[in-house]
Order: structure tokens, then sequence, then C-alpha cells
């Protein structure tokens, strides 16, 4: 899939993450390093101090995290794999403790808006931004007060030995994120059974750019599954485009990136790759 085991990947997030758990079933054998910000990881990614990096860009219940657009957009990287998994959020405290005891809850942002009936269920219960679940987890253990939880997995309540208080507290069973392993642009091996392609796209300011744009892709027949897009820094109001789309073969995309040229677009291919299965399928 264009990695090995033995590279140095990195997450953003400790042991336990949902970054590591994406990371391990992607690339068994690698080693992990954990950083607290995505940026961070990026400007690790781009120095060569590791060699990918396994990073969430989507979830089903909150949408898309759009730091993590900016940041590919800004950066010299590009997919090679993408990954699925089903996230099962756990209130976790210290062993002994009830969920009755808790008055805060940590966990990193985007978790804490997947479990929004959670607290709309519980109003005495605050919550509390944190860089990351499973650090959370491991926050809360050192604490060690039992009014203080976290949200975070199962695995993450296993490795820093707390306790779960209320089990799957998503807002959604079929709550997924998708993970992109991203490569240094040009180091990315060829995935020959590649059937999805994401490409970030600059259109000419001008009526209609983005509907005839769109017209090329249903023309050929291409299944456009994603569009997302986002301001252009230094150009007030402008906005630049991150699509997927499938395809048959790479043959194919080449052309439908070639006709968007065409047109005055500027094109970026930022990867391509295998889709990854859905696990609520």
């Amino acid at each position: 899939m264009g990695v090995d085991a033995g590279l140095k990947i990195g997450i953003q997030g400790e042991v336990g993450s949902y970054s590591a758990e994406a990371a391990s079933a992607m690339v068994p054998g690698a080693e992990l390093l954990s950083f607290t910000s995505f940026a961070d990881v990026y400007q690790d990614l781009q120095s060569a101090r590791i060699d990918a990096a396994v990073l969430p860009f989507e979830n089903t219940l909150v949408g898309s995290i759009a730091e993590q657009y900016d940041l590919l957009a800004s950066h010299a990287a590009e997919i090679v794999q993408e990954w699925v998994i089903r996230i099962e959020h756990q209130v976790i405290g210290l062993p002994g403790a009830e969920l009755s005891q808790v008055r805060e809850v940590f966990s990193h942002p985007v978790a804490l808006e997947q479990c929004r009936r959670f607290f709309a269920a519980n109003e005495q219960i605050i919550a509390r931004p944190y860089y990351d679940t499973a650090g959370s987890v491991a926050h809360i253990m050192t604490v060690r007060d039992a009014g203080v939880a976290a949200i975070a997995s199962r695995t993450a309540a296993v490795h820093y030995g707390g306790e779960i208080l209320a089990a799957d507290v998503q807002d959604d069973s079929t709550n997924c994120t998708r993970f992109w392993l991203l490569r240094r642009s040009g180091e990315g091996m060829q995935v020959p059974d590649a059937n999805k392609v994401t490409v970030l796209l600059e259109l000419p300011h001008e009526p209609a750019a983005l509907s005839k744009a769109l017209a090329d892709f249903g023309m050929r027949g291409f299944n456009l599954t994603r569009i997302e897009s986002r301001p252009v820094r230094g150009k007030p109001f402008h906005y630049h485009f991150f699509l997927d789309f499938e395809c048959a073969t790479l043959a194919e995309a080449d052309v439908a990136i070639a006709a968007l040229r065409t047109r005055g677009s500027r094109v970026r291919v930022l990867g391509r790759y295998r889709a990854a299965q859905n696990p609520n399928a």
C-alpha cells in the first residue's frame, strides 16, 4: 500500500488513541511517535524526522476536520492509504468511581462533539477540551480525583488502568472516522489497484466555474464522493476545493484531471489510493 513496517509514523495523540489504533492497523509493526498537535506532525513529516503520518480527516457525526485540510493544502504531502474505523466512546474514571460522582469529563474537542446527547442527559457534568482522547485518560489517572473522568476508547481504559463508568456514549452507533496515511510528496509508492483520487482544485474566479468543473466528472461517469471548500489564504473570499472521486483505472483519472486543467483550473493531485472499507457496510 505504499508503506512498509518499521517506518516511523507520526500520530496526534498517545498510545490508546484512535489514531494509534488506525496507524497500527494500516502499517502493522510501525514505530508510532506521538505529537500534541496536527501541525507538529506535519512539521516533522516535512523535515524527515518521521517517515509518514496517520491523521484523521473526517468523522461521520461532526464532519470534516478543517485544520487538517488547511495543513494538507500548505504542505508537500500525499495520501497513500485510507482507513475507516468505528469510534466507540467510553466514559472512563478511576477504579471504584461511579458516574454519579463525576463533575468534569476531559477529551479531545472532536470526541466531545460526538457525545452531545451524553452531556445533555448529564447537565451536571462539564466537558473539558484536552489535546487527546487517550491522553485525557492518562491525565485523569494522574489527577486521582473520582470527580474527574475522560472520554476515550476501551483500549485506552485498559492501557492506563481506568474503569469504564458509561459505555458507548457516542451519539450514533455507526460513528466512524476516516484516516489518511500521508507520505512526503514524491515518496509515496504507486498503488496499482487504486480506485480513488483526491485533488485540490483552485478555479478561476468567474461565474459557473465550479459547475463546469463538476460537469466534467458527470460526463465521464465518475462518482464524486466528496467536495470540501476551504478559504485560500491571502485571497479574501476566494476558495479552493478538495475533491474525492472514484475511478475504474488511474488512466481514466488522469483524463479527468487533464480536463480540469484545460478550464484554467489549478489542480494538485493529493493522492491515488485504495478506498477504505466501511465498517458499517
